[in-house]
């Protein structure tokens, strides 16, 4: 062929999922991070652990579902999601920023979606459908509220399935 330019069909079904995902990542960026500035639980206790203390810092305001004892708040679900967040809540505090939790969790979902898509082509199913499965997992069954919510429980349960 001298000159002649090929052009390649797309499947309909994989570019609506395509475009699917991009609205994903819309409607994830709005509620991680800017219709969710409470519910940080996780970053809030890795800045307390990056100080030393097990917790809340500010004992001035309520933290939902944390267990008030002797003058002071503390979280009673595992700290593992904390400590995993402390490194980054330690590069944003040189700038005197907080680190959502959402920040993180954007990209174990996408981590997420890339371990479901390689074990379905592991366990021999072609590229399309390891695609198609992966975008089932994340956003056709309970998933996909976690996917798109940056609460602490929400993080956990994120942390938990990209384990």
């Amino acid at each position: 062929m001298t000159g002649a330019s090929t052009v390649r069909k797309y499947d309909p079904l994989f570019l609506t999922c395509l475009l699917l995902l991009a609205f994903y990542a819309l409607i994830a960026f709005y509620f991680s991070f800017i219709a969710t500035n409470s519910q940080q639980q996780f970053s809030l206790l890795a800045e307390a652990f990056n100080q030393g203390k097990l917790y809340f810092l500010d004992s001035n305001r309520f933290i939902e579902d944390s267990a008030f004892w002797n003058g002071k708040f503390y979280w009673p679900l595992s700290p593992f999601p904390a400590v995993v967040l402390m490194p980054f809540v330690y590069l944003f505090s040189l700038f005197n920023s907080f680190f959502y939790q959402g920040y993180l969790q954007l990209i174990l979902n996408t981590w997420v979606f890339y371990l479901v898509y390689k074990l379905a082509v592991k366990q021999g199913w072609n590229s399309r459908d390891g695609f198609f499965l992966a975008f089932a997992f994340m956003f056709a069954s309970v998933y996909q509220i976690l996917a798109i919510m940056s609460w602490s429980w929400y993080f956990v349960q994120v942390l938990c399935t990209l384990l």
